[in-house]
């Protein structure tokens, strides 16, 4: 944790588009890391794969309220309750950096909770956008909504590309 901890506090002192970028390709490429981590590990349980990725049922036929929904409308949503409300609930009981962003990046992982097999992913995602919410805090609260509803933004752009991009090779 203390490498990831050091990259995050080196990618704070650059500019917000920096930021939004770095954080935002990071979490997409550890998101994709440990899904496949878990998905192997359930399936050596004996729980079978959680994610068939060449499933029909997984890459759905791609619409632009597809993406207007996951892209544009869903992170603004999803920052107030998954990144604020939960961060400032969890303050009023430990003001440790760290409680802070595992309490909230539980209950985003939570807020996915019917996609229960993207649980550990949605939990890697929320890690990132509540360091994201606490780092950016201390510029205010505005900074860090539209900070870190911009790396939502772009993390879910980039997973309907990726999308779109599977589902074109079918």
């Amino acid at each position: 944790m203390g490498k990831i901890q050091g990259w995050f506090k080196g990618m704070g002192e650059h500019g917000n588009l920096r930021f939004i970028v770095g954080v935002s390709l990071l979490s997409v490429f550890l998101k994709v890391v440990i899904l496949s981590v878990s998905d192997t590990l359930f399936s050596l349980l004996g729980f079978g794969e959680l994610v068939e990725i060449s499933s029909d049922l997984q890459i759905p036929d791609l619409t632009i309220f597809d993406f207007f929904i996951s892209v544009l409308a869903v992170p603004p949503i999803e920052t107030i309750f998954g990144q604020w409300l939960p961060i400032a609930f969890a303050s009023m009981f430990s003001k440790t950096t760290r409680v802070l962003v595992i309490f909230s990046a539980s209950v985003f992982a939570l807020l996915h909770y019917p996609a229960i097999a993207f649980f550990p992913g949605a939990f890697v995602v929320g890690l990132f956008l509540a360091w994201s919410w606490v780092l950016r805090r201390k510029n205010g609260r505005w900074e860090a909504f539209w900070v870190t509803t911009s790396i939502h933004m772009t993390h879910n752009l980039l997973a309907f590309l990726a999308l779109f991009l599977l589902a074109s090779l079918e």
